[in-house]
């Protein structure tokens, strides 16, 4: 594991570009920042103290699907050699497995499942004109290394542009509804990474003084692997939103450490939202002036 200083990479490979390091060389991804959000506890013990589990077999072989549409989209020239075939509905254990494994160590192991998603993705891009068309002009996997905000942060640009950044992602069903695509930006916090990847660029070619210009919106490329199904979203109306959750993680990280990694016991105050009390206990003036109006009701009556 080497130490990494802050710079432009663009050889760098997967491998060293995800290496963790100590609390004090580290640099931190839009991934760990979710996970800030979503649990401080869990992002001390991975990202601070070093201890990541494993990547469970079925979202390893989700990202290992997108890796090979990412080489076979962004960096053709890549794809000879990338991967190995398992045979259909042999077990991963044991010994021919391990030694398959070693005979094909740096390469990506691919069942025939996991080919058959990989080629209805690459074919979805390659049959849309205007998603092929976002990869023609630009270059592929550069990395940026940098202090952003009192923090070391990285980013790795899919396909990087004259003024945008592009994201290919690769997921399931149809990608044309755009209801669905928004709950995945919102579950999968993808507006975050968006804002942070265009700002921390942005941030790089200021102080690194490229010779290019600003990066002005974020695009994701969807393609799926079980529908023949792709499109190009531009993402501007979300940088306002993700920006606004990355400078929250920002602010936890700051806090957290200056607290030493500290989670103290507490009592928790819990409070209903807003809506349920409004759903099912009425504002104590209203049910005085039903009072009134009875009592009015009755003197009538008499």
């Amino acid at each position: 594991m080497s130490s990494i200083k802050e710079g432009i990479y663009r050889d760098m490979s997967d491998t060293v570009y995800h290496e963790q390091h100590g609390e004090e060389e580290h640099f931190f991804s839009s991934s760990q920042l979710k996970t800030i959000m979503e649990d401080p506890i869990k992002f001390k013990k991975e990202y601070i103290q070093n201890k990541k589990a494993p990547t469970p077999a079925a979202l390893q072989d989700a990202f290992d699907v997108g890796t090979l549409v990412h080489t076979a989209i962004l960096e053709p020239k890549l794809l000879k050699g990338a991967y190995a075939k398992w045979p259909a509905g042999s077990n991963r254990t044991g010994s021919i497995w391990e030694e398959f494994k070693k005979e094909n160590e740096g390469k990506l192991i691919m069942n025939p499942t996991m080919l058959k998603q990989a080629n209805q993705a690459i074919k979805n891009i390659k049959s849309s004109p205007l998603c092929l068309a976002q990869f023609t002009e630009g270059e592929a996997e550069v990395s940026f290394f940098v202090e952003f905000m009192g923090l070391r942060v990285k980013v790795r640009t899919d396909w990087l542009r004259a003024t945008s950044i592009d994201d290919l992602k690769t997921t399931t069903g149809n990608v044309r509804d755009i209801n669905k695509i928004k709950g995945k930006i919102k579950s999968l916090n993808y507006d975050l990474s968006a804002a942070f990847y265009v700002d921390v660029v942005n941030h790089c070619i200021d102080k690194f003084e490229l010779d290019r210009p600003k990066i002005e919106t974020f695009r994701w490329i969807f393609t799926s692997k079980d529908k023949e199904s792709a499109q190009v979203y531009d993402g501007a109306a979300y940088l306002p939103l993700g920006r606004a959750k990355y400078r929250k993680a920002i602010e936890l990280i700051h806090k957290h450490s200056e607290n030493g990694w500290e989670f103290p016991e507490e009592i928790i105050n819990l409070e209903p939202y807003g809506y349920e009390v409004s759903d099912w206990i009425k504002p104590e003036a209203i049910i005085i002036n039903q009072d009134q109006e009875e009592d009015e009701d009755l003197e009538d009556l008499l």
